[in-house]
């Protein structure tokens, strides 16, 4: 519940990794397409495409995965 609503998918996460990402299991990362998320004071933008969960900054360069084009990667 958040501010009165309920917000389904709102993070994702590794229960049960496989060995080469054990350091990860049990932590959860956000969409920042369905809450305000900030890195350094700076608020991040969802990937592009619609159906990758990463955060994009102005610190990252391009290209990235997601964008027309990208899908063969």
């Amino acid at each position: 519940m958040l501010a009165g609503r309920f917000i389904e998918n709102i993070a994702w996460g590794y229960e049960q990794p496989n060995s080469d990402f054990t350091a990860i299991a049990g932590y959860l990362s956000f969409y920042p397409g369905l809450v305000k998320c900030f890195v350094d004071g700076e608020r991040v933008r969802p990937q592009p495409g619609g159906f990758y969960g990463g955060w994009l900054t102005d610190e990252i360069a391009g290209p990235v995965k997601g964008l027309p084009g990208t899908s063969n990667w």
